[in-house]
């Protein structure tokens, strides 16, 4: 299977490689907060309370319907969020 693309904003990146997207925190800042993964209707199918700039997280989609997700980092300065596509 094709890798996905590589998503990076400000505060996480995230790498889509066969059936799992790879969270890394990459602010430089200590953050933490929780991580989040919905599906473009909201429905939560990920869900990390403590997630934090010391981790990453690889959360395989084998579960998860085709389709546009969005991952949430969810902390006490506000939520970032980056849209993703599982095939």
């Amino acid at each position: 299977m094709m890798n996905g693309p590589n998503l990076v904003n400000d505060i996480f990146s995230v790498v889509q490689y066969g059936n799992n997207l790879e969270v890394n925190l990459i602010s430089e800042k200590n953050k933490s907060g929780q991580l989040v993964l919905t599906s473009i209707n909201g429905q939560v199918v990920f869900n990390k309370l403590n997630y934090s700039s010391s981790e990453t997280e690889v959360i395989n989609t084998d579960t998860f319907g085709k389709g546009i997700y969005i991952v949430k980092f969810v902390t006490s300065d506000g939520m970032y969020s980056q849209k993703v596509c599982i095939n």
